[in-house]
């Protein structure tokens, strides 16, 4: 590698070998460091300079939001980034910015309606879900914790008037856990539809359509004003 600069590095300028003996490079001295993630972030401004901005569809952010859900149930050490990965991710600040896919500030969950859903066994968990059917969100609350039979995982799913279910995902078991989803493929009247609970194979993929028993099904009901 000869006289290899930063520039060439972001920009994707270098064949695999030089490519590879920078990053080696970058991992003992702090100023190539420091000029790289420099040169990362001026690209990805220029980047976004460039670029007119898009407002994503609803279902982008739903299933972005489900993939949050599901990363922070897992119980996973965190991954290592390289220096390569955060130039990488400085330079797509640029396009996340262009296209208008700007994260949202967190907002007070605010839910008009609400469903009680208990399994009727001993020691078995209960759950309350409000609706914000204006954002097509849901927020899950435990209110009692429990366990479900051996080699099941409780299910939430959204049932239509018409009949068709669409899975919300699984659902904690241990009192004072509070989840806030929005169904990625849900385009209907939140409103009209029941909650059901299904009790799923653990171990298997959810589908569209409960594959265990249903076990309870609810109705919305007002959630009454604070006075």
């Amino acid at each position: 590698m000869n006289e290899t600069t930063p520039q060439e590095y972001v920009l994707g300028l270098l064949d695999k070998d030089d490519d590879v003996a920078f990053e080696h490079l970058l991992k003992s001295q702090a100023i190539h460091q420091k000029e790289t993630a420099e040169w990362s972030l001026m690209v990805a401004q220029l980047m976004a300079s460039k670029t007119d901005a898009r407002t994503p569809p609803k279902w982008l952010w739903a299933r972005i939001e489900r993939q949050i859900t599901a990363q922070a149930q897992a119980v996973e050490a965190a991954s290592q980034w390289g220096w390569r990965m955060v130039a990488a991710v400085l330079a797509m600040v640029g396009l996340v910015v262009a296209i208008g896919i700007t994260v949202p500030k967190t907002q007070p969950f605010s839910g008009h309606h609400a469903v009680v859903l208990a399994l009727t066994e001993t020691g078995a968990p209960a759950w309350q879900v409000q609706g914000n059917f204006k954002e097509n969100a849901l927020k899950i609350v435990v209110t009692r914790s429990g366990q479900v039979a051996a080699g099941r995982a409780p299910v939430l799913w959204l049932v239509t008037v018409s009949g068709q279910t669409i899975a919300v995902g699984r659902l904690p078991t241990q009192v004072g856990q509070t989840l806030r989803v929005s169904p990625a493929l849900w385009q209907g009247n939140m409103q009209a539809a029941k909650l059901a609970i299904s009790l799923e194979p653990a171990q298997a993929s959810i589908g569209n359509k409960p594959q265990g028993p249903v076990v309870l099904i609810g109705a919305w009901q007002p959630v009454p004003a604070a006075t």
